[in-house]
């Protein structure tokens, strides 16, 4: 009787991926901004660069424009534009990007649409505290909903010392009926507002300030306030980099001129 010989031909192991779509857009992402680098450091012509940083806009553009399923990507995804501080992988971003993390952390956190994150995994509370970004939920009477530990911080005080106080008690009257008050209305229109102004003396160096009002809705689509980020532009401004289009304001709302 003849027994078949066994088939020498290996069955292919089934293998499981994990990669998530954002895993493949941050790795090509890192493979792109690697061989730029390369390329740049060996004095590559320049039309190779330039198709080289074309397909890295265009990976970054897919990256701004993702939106993860769950919190654990979510978290992944923010990580990935504010660096993730380990040494060991760092992101390869060049510079946080105010307006990305502003459509983010709304997507992601101010209007609650994804489930509840589980208490093993990371709080997206932390990483607005954790961002050199102050950040603030203001209400229609102009109270402090919520605010980061960072713009806390600023004042010297607590979280808890801000929440419910309304702006002026914590910019100053001044401040506030000169210069806020009127971009609030508008923000509280349904308006952007992105407006520039400087703080200190005049026997200190000057820092600039972008301030910028996205209006923010409540459950019923109606505005319920306004999401304010303060961001420091001070050398960005003085050095006259494109998209810092904010003129300098004065604590009387008057623009200033820079020398």
């Amino acid at each position: 009787m003849n027994v078949p010989a066994k088939s020498s031909q290996r069955v292919p192991l089934q293998r499981r991926v994990e990669a998530t779509k954002l895993d493949l857009l941050i790795s090509h992402y890192k493979a792109l901004d690697e061989q730029l680098r390369l390329e740049i450091e060996a004095d590559r012509e320049i039309d190779a660069i330039h198709v080289l940083d074309s397909q890295l806009q265009q990976v970054l553009t897919s990256l701004k424009h993702y939106r993860a399923p769950d919190r654990r990507e979510a978290f992944k995804h923010l990580m990935f534009f504010l660096g993730s501080g380990q040494a060991a992988d760092p992101m390869p971003v060049r510079a946080p990007d105010t307006d990305v993390m502003h459509h983010l952390l709304t997507d992601y956190l101010l209007k609650e649409q994804l489930a509840p994150l589980p208490v093993a995994e990371p709080d997206l509370k932390s990483i607005i505290d954790n961002s050199a970004n102050r950040i603030s939920l203001i209400n229609l009477d102009h109270q402090y909903q919520f605010t980061s530990h960072s713009n806390a911080a600023n004042y010297s005080a607590t979280q808890d010392d801000i929440q419910g106080k309304h702006v002026a008690q914590i910019i100053g009257s001044q401040r506030f009926e000169r210069r806020a008050s009127r971009f609030f209305d508008k923000c509280f229109s349904g308006e952007l507002v992105e407006y520039a102004h400087t703080l200190g003396d005049e026997t200190s160096k000057p820092t600039f300030m972008k301030c910028r009002m996205q209006p923010h809705f409540d459950g019923d689509g109606a505005i319920a306030g306004a999401i304010v980020t303060m961001t420091d532009i001070s050398e960005e401004l003085l050095l006259g980099v494109q998209g810092i289009n904010c003129v300098p304001l004065s604590d009387d709302g008057e623009e200033l001129t820079l020398r």
